[in-house]
Formats: C-alpha cells, sequence, structure tokens
C-alpha cells in the first residue's frame, strides 16, 4: 500500500482525528481492524496522527522552541482528552491538573488555535456520538446510552448541542441515516 493510499482511506473527520480508527476509546468500545495487516489499530492511529501534524506543516518554517513546546501542549492535552472522552467528569480543570499547568493557561494555549478546552471536549464527544449513531452497529442502543457512553450526564443538554452542532436531534440523525440507507425508502 502506497503512503498517499493509506492517508485516503484514513477518513479525516475534519476535528484531528481519524474515522477509519474510531471507535476505540479504550473504556467501553472495541478497536475497529486496522487496515494494514499485522499493525495494532493504536500503533497506526499514533503514526498517521505523526504524519499528520507534518503534512500540515509549513514547508521551510522552523518553529522556535517556545512555539514547538507550546503546541506540543495542546497536543498532549487533545491526546489526554481523546484517551479520556467516555469519562463524565474530564473536564479543563482534569485535563490542566494532569499536563501540570493551571486552566488559564491551558486555555490561553488552546486560544492561541482557537479552541477552548471546554469546547473541544464537547466538539470530540459530539462527534463520537454523531459516529456511533451513524454506525448500524449501534442501531440497537438508545439515543441516551450513546451520549452516556461518550460523557454526557443530560440527555437534554446532548439533544440541544447535537442539534445546534448537526442541525437535528440526535434520533431524527439516526432515523434520516437508517432511512437513506433502506432502499425501500429511497426515491
Amino acid at each position: 500500500m502506497r503512503l498517499d493510499d493509506t492517508a485516503r482511506s484514513a477518513d479525516f473527520d475534519g476535528f484531528g482525528g481519524f474515522g477509519g480508527f474510531g471507535g476505540f476509546d479504550g473504556f467501553t468500545a472495541p478497536p475497529r481492524a486496522c487496515p494494514v495487516p499485522g499493525v495494532d489499530v493504536r500503533v497506526a492511529t499514533a503514526v498517521l496522527g505523526l504524519l499528520a501534524a507534518l503534512l500540515t506543516r509549513e514547508p521551510g518554517a522552523n518553529p522556535s522552541p517556545v512555539d514547538t513546546s507550546r503546541a506540543s501542549t495542546v497536543a498532549r492535552a487533545q491526546a489526554f482528552i481523546e484517551r479520556r472522552l467516555a469519562d463524565p467528569d474530564l473536564s479543563p480543570a482534569l485535563v490542566a491538573a494532569e499536563h501540570h499547568v493551571s486552566v488559564r493557561h491551558l486555555q490561553k494555549l488552546f486560544e492561541e488555535q482557537g479552541l477552548s478546552v471546554a469546547g473541544w471536549i464537547r466538539r470530540r464527544r459530539l462527534e463520537r456520538c454523531r459516529r456511533d449513531l451513524a454506525d448500524p452497529a449501534w442501531n440497537d442502543l438508545p439515543v441516551r446510552a450513546v451520549a452516556f457512553r461518550w460523557g454526557f450526564t443530560s440527555e437534554s443538554h446532548f439533544n440541544r448541542a447535537f442539534r445546534a452542532a448537526y442541525g437535528a436531534p440526535p434520533a431524527t440523525y439516526r432515523r434520516r441515516l437508517r432511512e437513506s440507507r433502506d432502499p425501500r425508502t429511497a426515491s
């Protein structure tokens, strides 16, 4: 398999993740099979993340050590968040404590990239929920269980956040996807 084929098959999700390897949270979901025989999905995800970081660097850019350190802290914080998305206690304070920085400093680092820590957590949780709702393998799992599975603690809050992000409540989103896949309802 050529490198460009691997990158194309990774299914970038627009939020820094790789959809082709999604679903592994270390706690509740089994890892999906890696498309490269003999390679562990976690190793493949890490390698693709590093590759994506290298490929998105500006040619000839030589970041200062301070920039590299700041970017490294954000990257480590984002990786920590990804590993702990299912934890309902995940918060900016927990992320900051884990990385030995103040909450304000962590917020500043995220703001430099146009993000907030809480916003990043919410966006990643919503994306994971959207994936599960779209995945036929999880059709029997109620919407509220999907929300709780990814760290949401309130069904009504989840419904509002999902509607704001994707333009429809989660149950409607799931139903529309099912209907679009069902040949009997296709026009």
